[in-house]
Formats: C-alpha cells, sequence, structure tokens
C-alpha cells in the first residue's frame, strides 16, 4: 500500500462508492445471493441512492469514510450507532458496510479502513461495536475474525432483506 489516504465521503464521491460497493457484491457473494439479484444491481439507481444517503443520512450519528488510493477511491466504509433493538446505540457502534474494488483486496485497504472505523468508535465513546455478515461470505469471516470480531452467540441467523442469504451478528469489545 503506497498512498492510502482515509477522508470523510462526499456526495460527489457516490459514484466510486457505489462502483466498489457493487464490485464487493459481485465478487463476494456469488453462490450466496441469486445471480439474478446481483446482475441487476444498477449503477446509476444506486449512485442517486447513496448520494443521497450520503447528505442525508438514514441513521443518527452516521460516519462515511472512502480511501483514496492513486488518486480514487479504493473503498468505502460506513458506521453509526447501532439499530438493533437490543442493543444500547449511545454504547454500541455499528458498522454498516465496508467494501474495497475488488481488483485492490488483498493490498490492506480494508484493515486500513476497519481501524479507521474502530478507532472512531472508540473516539465517540462506544464500549463494542458489532456488525452483519452473510453466512455464506467466509473469506467476510476471516476478515472480521481478524479484526477482533467474533460471533454473536446471542443472536440467530436471520434473513438479510430479500436476498435469500441469512447473516450473523459479529461484535468486538473495544478499548479506550
Amino acid at each position: 500500500m503506497s498512498d492510502p489516504r482515509i477522508r470523510e465521503a462526499i456526495p460527489d464521491d457516490a459514484a466510486e462508492i457505489t462502483r466498489c460497493h457493487i464490485g464487493g457484491w459481485r465478487t463476494a457473494y456469488v453462490g450466496i445471493i441469486p445471480q439474478e439479484h446481483l446482475d441487476a444491481l444498477d449503477l446509476e439507481e444506486r449512485t442517486a441512492a447513496r448520494r443521497q444517503a450520503l447528505l442525508e443520512p438514514p441513521w443518527p450519528d452516521t460516519a462515511n469514510w472512502v480511501i483514496e488510493h492513486e488518486g480514487r477511491v479504493a473503498g468505502w466504509a460506513c458506521s453509526g450507532a447501532s439499530r438493533d433493538d437490543d442493543l444500547d446505540p449511545a454504547a454500541v457502534r455499528e458498522l454498516y458496510a465496508i467494501y474495497i474494488d475488488p481488483d485492490l483486496i488483498g493490498h490492506g485497504f480494508g484493515r486500513a479502513l476497519m481501524q479507521h472505523a474502530l478507532g472512531d468508535a472508540v473516539a465517540r465513546g462506544a464500549a463494542s461495536m458489532t456488525m452483519w455478515v452473510l453466512t455464506g461470505n467466509a473469506r467476510g469471516q476471516r476478515f472480521y475474525r481478524k479484526a477482533g470480531f467474533e460471533p454473536d452467540p446471542r443472536v440467530a441467523e436471520i434473513p438479510h432483506g430479500d436476498t435469500g442469504a441469512m447473516k450473523l451478528r459479529m461484535c468486538r469489545r473495544l478499548e479506550s
């Protein structure tokens, strides 16, 4: 990793964030989410939605970051207060998303974004961080385990929207 820079995402980053997000889905979720669903992901439609979410975050206390490499967005991460009913949103941050351009996976960009998100959670006074991962996403689960997350035994797997996939919650205690 030569020149990465992490910064707050801005609405003008929406297309590049969406490119990473869709590319991440189409790479990581083959065989987990129906191919028709992956093929139907529309860059233009999702870019408009991402731009709006950057302008008006749908959840309180949301933070969005991009990591840049060689002058372009190499990845995106987003976190905020926990959305789970069984957790205290004042004490628990949730990693809503983290996606790296599929061509750049394995170069440390994901680790750098994860460390940034964890540091931000500590700075905001969170005691722990959670995230949801698809149960069939073994590579993703290995990545989260390396970052200190463990499956939450208190929560059963649940459906991931209308994708036909199941997801599980992983948690990590934070040290201030």
